[in-house]
């Protein structure tokens, strides 16, 4: 399913026995999948958000860490990201050195937050 691009698996960042220990993020490749009515909207909206992102960048190294939703690896650095809505915090990504947080419906970004939207300009 994942060569016909039908889903997306998102490894672990661990290595080793802590690799094969842990389990993988999977979602559809299109998030656009998700908003069918056979998927509830509401109750599902943190994995199509999880799943936009998944699908933005797809052409980099994502993988799930241990702290954050996702982290990423762009010229030679690791970047953290959070994805939540207008309500997401800091706090999960407080002692991280290069992370931020993708906010699901805001307008602007400031500090460390990112409007999850301005993602889609990734593709």
């Amino acid at each position: 399913m994942e060569r016909v691009r039908l889903i997306t698996r998102v490894p672990p960042e661990k290595i080793g026995h802590k690799f094969l220990r842990s389990g993988a993020k999977v979602f559809l490749s299109n998030p656009n999948i998700y908003c069918r009515p056979i998927w509830s909207l509401e109750t599902n909206v943190g994995t199509i958000r999880e799943a936009f992102f998944v699908s933005q960048f797809s052409s980099y190294s994502i993988a799930v860490p241990d702290i954050g939703d996702f982290s990423i690896r762009f010229n030679g650095k690791r970047i953290v990201f959070e994805i939540g809505g207008p309500g997401k915090t800091l706090q999960q990504i407080k002692n991280e050195e290069n992370a931020f947080v993708l906010k699901d419906g805001v307008e602007s970004g400031y500090s460390q937050v990112i409007p999850l939207y301005l993602i889609g300009m990734m593709y």
